[in-house]
């Protein structure tokens, strides 16, 4: 079974993977399944009946976009805190408590849509929140929750190829050469901007 995990950065821009947590369908899954559904209510029954977030945008990829600047801008910060958290963008540690109390909250505030969600799904939420609470944020000024141990959309953030081994050696994100994330700047609790991960280590790289 998949798992999904919470990794950390160090001060360095190397990547550990902090915590892993059983069966990935009990976080992520469930956040866009709850999201689709309330914001995108119209596409959920698609050509062979109602069907999830992760079935919808393989018959229409538009729906991620649409989804994407939905969340991203409601008005409910679980909302588009989970939204982000779980599309593996890289979060400041110093705004621990804020994500951990969205998780905490999420369900809740979505009660009329994770009513019949069963307790062990709470627990997840609850102990991912706890665990991101536990970050030292000065050791690990980063985090990012990833979904799936099904790909290495996350660890390969922190590896390169060596020619002369012939193998994937251990190296700091900022030597990573592609987009892959944003890193999220949060202010007064809910106005959220990005910075690409190539944009941010330059702008790093400038203040140094």
């Amino acid at each position: 079974m998949s798992s999904s995990s919470l990794w950390t950065i160090d001060n360095n821009f190397n990547g550990n993977e902090y915590e892993d947590f059983s069966n990935s369908w009990l976080v992520s899954p469930m956040v866009w399944d709850v999201l689709f559904e309330k914001y995108l209510p119209h596409k959920v029954q698609g050509p062979f009946g109602r069907q999830r977030y992760m079935t919808a945008i393989n018959f229409d990829p538009s729906i991620f976009e649409e989804l994407n600047k939905l969340a991203c801008n409601s008005d409910i910060k679980e909302d588009k805190i989970l939204w982000i958290l779980t599309n593996e963008q890289v979060f400041h540690s110093k705004d621990k408590q804020l994500v951990s109390s969205c998780l905490k909250n999420f369900l809740n505030v979505n009660f009329e849509l994770t009513s019949d969600f069963g307790d062990h799904i709470h627990d997840r939420f609850n102990e991912v929140a706890e665990s991101i609470l536990s970050i030292d944020e000065n050791d690990h000024p980063y985090f990012v929750f990833k979904g799936t141990s099904v790909d290495d959309n996350v660890e390969r953030w922190f590896e390169t190829y060596d020619e002369e081994s012939d193998e994937y050696i251990n190296a700091s994100f900022d030597k990573f050469n592609e987009i892959v994330t944003g890193f999220v700047f949060i202010e007064n609790d809910s106005e959220i901007r990005f910075l690409n991960n190539l944009d941010y280590f330059k702008q790093k790289k400038e203040e140094a």
